[in-house]
């Protein structure tokens, strides 16, 4: 989906895109694939990698032992930055989004917004960690700030998207309220295409971009905008339960933008007329 977002939009640039997809898979696990580590270091120089944790751990606080945590947080200073800063590359954290209703409540998260906000704060430690290693250029991709723009038009409009299924919010979602459906996905790459060219993007809709057909012109202009506006805001108020549960709660102000994929997606040559390629690991929510 990214690949024909983003070739659509930039007329003339070509979009390859390797994936390496492991289910369930942490930034700690990624991290500690030697094979992975090993065609990272030894292969194609990317101009990004894009990390994203299991859709429960990025959420869970830091310091409160839970050992996948902690690893990400390891993994994310001990080898994917040095790994990013030895071949210039900027490091995208891509922030994946809460749960539709209290699919998550066994993780102790109790409905979307609280499970989005723990998962928005926990990608900026992330993000915070790797800015600390000199990874100057580190940016965040919000796919799940995206939901939650989504979600808080719906409520503005006097409607309950969490049980609502004739919300966009709704349709964003798989039929087990986690995984993102076909819309999801589109609303996801659209989200990645802001976050990854922030300077040639802009809000509005052209008959020519790609549209997925599950996916009406409606909803996608709607998703655009939203991506748009997004990307566009750097830095958010965080709620205060959200910095009571955290404890010590970390500087974002160095963060620039925000993207999707546990764990790994690295970009290439991101010019007009150069190729794009990436290797991930995707979401993989058990």
């Amino acid at each position: 989906e990214f690949q024909k977002v983003a070739q659509s939009r930039l007329p003339g640039t070509t979009v390859t895109v390797a994936q390496n997809v492991v289910g369930g898979r942490t930034i700690g696990e990624a991290a500690a694939d030697t094979s992975l580590v090993a065609a990272l270091k030894g292969g194609a120089k990317y101009d990004y990698i894009v990390l994203q944790d299991q859709s429960l751990v990025g959420g869970i606080p830091a310091n409160t032992g839970w050992a996948q945590r902690d690893d990400g947080e390891d993994a994310v200073r001990d080898v994917f930055s040095p790994i990013a800063n030895d071949m210039g590359a900027t490091l995208v954290f891509y922030q994946t989004w809460g749960r539709r209703g209290t699919e998550g409540a066994q993780w102790g998260f109790t409905d979307f917004l609280q499970m989005e906000r723990c998962l928005e704060d926990g990608y900026a430690t992330y993000a915070d960690i790797a800015y600390r290693q000199g990874c100057s250029k580190t940016m965040i991709a919000r796919a799940g700030l995206l939901f939650r723009k989504i979600y808080e038009s719906a409520v503005a409009l006097g409607q309950t998207p969490s049980t609502d299924s004739s919300t966009l919010f709704w349709k964003l979602y798989g039929t087990d309220g986690s995984h993102p459906s076909v819309v999801g996905s589109y609303a996801i790459a659209t989200a990645m295409f802001y976050a990854m060219f922030p300077q040639t993007s802009y809000a509005g809709w052209e008959d020519t971009w790609y549209r997925n057909p599950a996916v009406t012109v409606d909803d996608a202009k709607t998703i655009s905008q939203f991506a748009f506006d997004t990307s566009s805001s750097q830095i958010e108020q965080v709620d205060p339960a959200v910095k009571q549960l955290w404890g010590s709660y970390i500087n974002t102000q160095q963060l620039l933008y925000i993207i999707r994929a546990p764990a790994l997606l690295c970009f290439h040559n991101l010019q007009q007329g150069n190729c794009l390629s990436a290797t991930r690991t995707r979401n993989s929510t058990t």
